[in-house]
């Protein structure tokens, strides 16, 4: 089993898209409200893995730049993801939203769940290419 953690619903809606285009990945997506609770997350998850499982957290790059918290953090998981190799941290630049955001809208509207599923299927041969979402996919089959 493949662990994958993300901050939020928009995060989860998109890779889920993404794994079922794919298909054959056993990939469990935990959301973890938020970028502060990722590491307490990934912990928890770690501490009942057996041990073929993998763990991943995918999140936002511009979570740390966001003052002294999100640069720890980031030192933090970049330890973990060096010292164990059934953990890797994928980060996005500067976030997943831009996988679907049309080129004048910025950030998505993380309530439209439905428009977010669509966009992914609309635009999936395109975000298979990208590096990060790549890199996933061959993490996961592994």
């Amino acid at each position: 089993m493949v662990y994958c953690i993300v901050e939020g619903q928009t995060d989860a809606i998109i890779l889920t898209t993404i794994f079922k285009k794919i298909g054959g990945l056993d990939v469990k997506i935990i959301i973890s409200d938020g970028f502060p609770s990722m590491p307490a997350v990934a912990r928890t998850i770690m501490s009942f893995m057996n041990r073929r499982d993998k763990a991943m957290l995918v999140c936002d790059q511009d979570n740390f730049k966001k003052g002294g918290y999100g640069r720890d953090m980031f030192g933090f998981l970049m330890r973990g993801a060096i010292n164990n190799t059934s953990f890797k941290l994928f980060t996005f630049n500067p976030n997943i939203d831009y996988l679907v955001a049309k080129p004048d809208e910025g950030r998505i509207l993380k309530w439209n769940m439905g428009e977010i599923e669509k966009r992914v299927n609309e635009r999936i041969e395109t975000i298979l290419k990208d590096e990060t979402v790549k890199n996933i996919i061959g993490f996961a089959q592994k």
